[in-house]
């Protein structure tokens, strides 16, 4: 599933900004690159916030 929309996004960039092919790869990349930064970072907040006792009670 991520391979097809990585393949969606990276074929139909260029129409959509109606830019040649080489720009659109470029867009793409760099939203790639903003999607990947901003899951990691949302990944480190959630283990600051785990690790000052903030999250869900399990039981533990």
């Amino acid at each position: 599933m991520l391979l097809w929309s990585l393949w969606v996004l990276y074929s139909t960039l260029p129409d959509l900004l109606k830019t040649d092919p080489q720009r659109g790869m470029l867009h793409a990349s760099s939203l790639v690159g903003i999607v990947m930064v901003a899951g990691v970072s949302l990944l480190g907040i959630t283990v600051v916030l785990w690790t000052l006792g903030i999250g869900p009670n399990i039981g533990v």
